[in-house]
């Protein structure tokens, strides 16, 4: 209503309050879902930030504790390992992303445990790279609104040395490397992943440089370098006091048979590509069959040695049995007993152990704790600090028992049946003078049986006296050459060599193709170097300690005919390994533990292929073949390489054998440009070669010799004979070459593989 003398609003200033207000009212409304808004985004990022950060807290304190030798990277999948010497744990981590959460699983002397350390990633949300001793990690999170990517980078350890459990995190290192002098020369180099060298002829067809005082050398990040010489140079090393050894480590997961009541037991078992390696398998068993033994062991068909054994007044029984370099595989060991029994089996491998002298005197002790409960296992074993002592227990009872002090568990599992009662159980210990395996919690009055060996490592190498050098130095024989005239005998040994060999080559003097074994394959059999052949047997047969085996054959063994064969060991200079295909495109095989700078891979069934670094793009050769193909070995990556889906490399359900050079002071790899000229010295390699691999750019065949070839000879691969004006000899710095188009002819690119012992 209104009072006298006063005017109610009016229709158009009515409507125009209505306005007013509204807009006042939409105004803040808006301001209200603006920051409800901003505060949902803001937590949606604060989520995505913490996942992150939690991520890489973890991330970055097991890379610093791993050791590089024993990583394993793959797009998404990466495991890490070190020992805690001070309290005997050995750690694995690994880290995958299991649909939207990255999940890390760490295990310590056997027994995992999982956590989730980030969520809400991205499908392909997790990655890592590995170069040199250097991990790069990409993380990316979503969470409603916001998605967050990060890198960060942290730098494992070289050598298995002492560390806490887990190191001090610290921000994302920049990794630099500086090379380590060892040798004096007067030249200049500069190291690079991709470097080559083209010899320029002068009139004594020599490489012209220009020569420096000293040779210095300045690497990128990349610890696989190519040299690029710039002067001839000449290595003079001088021995340094030998290096101190490092103790064996425990380098893969630990492994156990099923127990039942059988004669016979298999389970799957993994050895890893470090270098110097031992299997070790334990058993543990009553004997109420009788006195039921041990008959054999294999791993992947080879056959394992007996340690020792040690068996109670009770019949209880315990059992070590060893494989010196195992194949670096994933295959079946297998237990095989003189009468059924119900026994404890257990697996280990390590890496860094002595090839020669794997273990030192084993000892062994037996009996029957006491109605008190004294006189509980225990064992002496004469040790050293280098060393790590392996026991294996056998109790008659199911009874849980305990390591004594400064030892770490490895396995402790029971069986029990109506015929049978067992427990068995393993551990370890870092050696001392004399290193004592003790137990407790064996019930009283039951019978015991224990068996414990010293594991040595390699023994430490002489150093040169510090000048410069642009390559590590690798410590060891690991190449050895020679011939024999065949015979026809099967199982026939060549014995001489001074290690026992991961690859051995073996060609005729005829028109037979080559023979390749490496101790990745499955035990017996090798490849024929002919395109689409399946690995066979009655080959290159077994590798012994300082020899290896050939059968009847007559592409090893033909009577009256000459072969040549070239041994290695796998190490700082090659690694060796296996692949099962699975016919993906572009799929990364970061298993080699470096950058190669060539690469070989052995189809079984198929095609072998190989690929000098210096190759560009995705161009990879067949080694009986000449011209390039694609959609093999695509490309080499910082930690292995790269292969399409051709059946050559990847058919799915298909195995694989890869041999892999990496270049130190023993193994050399480069280029140079034909001219046509005979008696032609290509020189400036810096080392005097035992075996020389070259191969042409465009559609010719590669050759090679070892310098166990007299004269002016030249092999291939494939079925070819031997023929001249090729490889014509090898010779100090380098090697010479004629005429001939698949060596020198004019303009032409050829990449070349030199090795040295």
């Amino acid at each position: 209503m209104t009072r006298r003398g006063e005017r109610g609003l009016g229709l158009v200033e009515l409507t125009i309050s209505i306005g007013v207000t509204a807009m006042i009212l939409s105004t803040l409304g808006l301001a209200l879902v603006a920051t409800l808004r901003g505060t949902a985004t803001g937590k949606d990022q604060q989520h995505a930030t913490q996942q992150l950060r939690n991520a890489f807290f973890w991330l970055n304190q097991d890379t610093q504790s791993g050791v590089a030798s024993l990583a394993s990277v793959a797009a998404g999948d990466v495991t890490l390992q070190w020992n805690d010497y001070s309290t005997g744990t050995i750690y694995m981590s690994r880290y995958e992303q299991v649909g939207s959460e990255l999940v890390r699983t760490l295990t310590a002397n056997g027994t995992p445990a999982t956590r989730t350390v980030a969520r809400d990633l991205i499908a392909g949300g997790f990655t890592a790279s590995r170069l040199g001793d250097t991990m790069t990690y990409t993380l990316t999170v979503t969470n409603g609104a916001s998605t967050q990517s990060r890198s960060e980078s942290a730098t494992m350890r070289v050598t298995d040395v002492l560390p806490t459990p887990f190191a001090t995190v610290t921000p994302a290192p920049t990794s630099t490397t500086t090379a380590t002098p060892t040798a004096t020369a007067s030249a200049t180099a500069t190291s690079t992943p991709t470097s080559t060298f083209t010899p320029t002829n002068t009139p004594t067809n020599t490489p012209t440089y220009t020569p420096t005082p000293t040779l210095t050398s300045t690497p990128t990040d990349t610890p696989t370098m190519t040299p690029t010489p710039t002067a001839t140079a000449t290595l003079t090393p001088t021995p340094t006091p030998t290096a101190a050894s490092q103790p064996p480590v425990l380098a893969d997961p630990v492994t156990n048979c099923t127990p039942s009541y059988s004669s016979s037991f298999t389970w799957s078992h993994t050895v890893g590509s470090g270098s110097d390696r031992l299997l070790l398998v334990g058993i543990s068993m009553s004997q109420n069959s009788g006195a039921t033994t041990v008959s054999t062991v294999t791993f992947n068909g080879q056959s394992l040695t007996r340690v020792a054994s040690a068996t109670d007044a009770g019949n209880i029984r315990a059992e070590l049995w060893r494989l010196v370099a195992p194949p670096i595989t994933t295959a079946n060991v297998v237990v095989s007993l003189s009468a059924n029994e119900r026994p404890i089996c257990g697996a280990t491998s390590w890496t860094g152990v002595d090839q020669t002298t794997p273990l030192g005197t084993a000892a062994t002790a037996s009996g029957t704790t006491s109605g008190s409960g004294t006189n509980q296992p225990s064992v002496d074993v004469s040790s050293a600090s280098t060393e790590v002592v392996h026991d294996v227990l056998a109790v008659d009872a199911t009874n849980a028992v305990a390591v004594g002090a400064g030892q770490t568990q490895v396995w402790s599992q029971s069986s029990s049946g109506s015929v049978t009662t067992v427990r068995g159980a393993a551990s370890t210990e870092p050696g001392a003078a004399t290193t004592t395996m003790s137990w407790s919690g064996v019930p009283n009055s039951t019978g015991w049986a224990i068996v414990g060996a010293p594991i040595r490592p390699v023994t430490g190498t002489p150093t040169a006296t510090p000048t410069a050098t642009a390559t590590g130095t690798p410590s060891g024989e690991w190449l050895q050459t020679g011939s024999y005239t065949g015979n026809g005998s099967a199982g026939r040994t060549i014995s001489g060599l001074n290690f026992q060999p991961d690859i051995i080559i073996v060609r005729s003097d005829s028109g037979d193709a080559a023979v390749i074994r490496t101790s990745a394959m499955p035990a017996g059999e090798a490849k024929e170097i002919t395109s689409g052949n399946s690995l066979n047997t009655n080959l290159v047969t077994s590798f012994g300690a300082t020899s290896f085996v050939v059968g009847d054959d007559p592409l090893v063994n033909d009577p009256g005919t000459l072969y040549y064969w070239t041994a290695m060991k796998a190490g700082a200079n090659v690694a060796v390994g296996t692949y099962t295909g699975n016919g993906s495109d572009n799929r990364n095989l970061d298993v080699t533990g470096f950058q190669p700078d060539w690469l070989i891979t052995m189809a079984d069934g198929d095609e072998d292929m190989f690929r000098p670094a210096l190759v560009a793009g995705d161009a990879s050769f067949r080694m009986d073949g000449s011209s390039s193909s694609s959609n093999r070995i695509q490309a080499i990556r910082p930690a292995g390489f790269q292969v399409g889906s051709h059946d050559a490399v990847n058919k799915s359900g298909d195995d694989y054998y890869w041999i892999a050079f990496d270049v130190t002071s023993k193994v050399v790899t480069g280029s140079y440009t034909g001219n046509g000229a005979d008696n032609r010295n290509i020189t400036g390699l810096g080392i005097t070669p035992s075996f020389e691999w070259i191969k042409r750019s465009s559609a010719t065949e590669s050759v090679w010799r070892n310098d166990a070839v007299s004269g002016d000879r030249t092999l291939y691969w494939g079925t070819n004979n031997p023929v001249s004006n090729r490889i014509q000899s090898l010779i100090a710095d380098g090697f010479q070459v004629g005429t001939n188009s698949e060596v020198n002819n004019n303009g032409s690119t050829y990449y070349y593989l030199a090795l040295m012992p």
